[in-house]
C-alpha cells in the first residue's frame, strides 16, 4: 500500500502550493481536505481552496491566517496545540523569503516532487477506503 506522506513532505507540499499558482490550481482539482489525515492540514487546505475558488489567485498569508483564526475562535478546541503549532510552522515557512531564497517554486524538480506527494495522498486515500469497505 502507498505510504502516507510524512509531515516534512506535507510541509513542502503546502509551502509550494502557497507559492506556485499552477501547482495550487492543479492540486485543488485533484485533492480535497479529506485527503489529509491531520485536521490542521485539512483546515489549511480548505482555507486555501475557498480563497482560490473565490479570487482565482494565490492567497496572501494574512487572509489564510484570518480564515483559520475565524474557525479557531468559533471552536477553540478544533485543533490541539501541536496542530496549531504545525499550522504556524507551515505558514511561517511558506511565506518566509529567506527560508526559500535558494529555491525556485517553478523548478521542474520541485514540481515533480510535489506532484509525487499529491499522487501518494490520492492513492493512500483510495487504498484506505478500499480496505475499509
Amino acid at each position: 500500500m502507498t505510504e502516507y506522506p510524512s509531515v516534512v513532505q506535507l510541509k513542502l507540499l503546502f509551502c509550494v502550493l502557497l507559492r506556485n499558482e499552477s501547482i495550487l490550481l492543479d492540486l485543488i482539482s485533484r485533492l480535497t481536505p479529506d485527503h489529509f489525515e491531520n485536521k490542521a492540514h485539512q483546515l489549511l487546505f480548505k482555507a486555501v481552496e475557498t480563497y482560490v475558488k473565490e479570487h482565482e489567485m494565490l492567497p496572501p498569508k494574512q487572509i489564510i491566517t484570518t480564515e483559520i483564526n475565524t474557525v479557531l475562535i468559533a471552536d477553540p478546541d478544533f485543533l490541539t496545540d501541536p496542530e496549531r503549532e504545525l499550522l504556524e510552522d507551515i505558514l511561517d515557512s511558506a511565506y518566509d523569503p529567506d527560508f526559500w531564497s535558494d529555491v525556485s517554486f517553478d523548478s521542474s524538480k520541485i514540481i515533480k516532487t510535489v506532484n509525487k506527494f499529491a499522487t501518494n495522498l490520492a492513492q493512500y486515500r483510495i487504498a484506505t477506503e478500499t480496505v475499509r469497505s
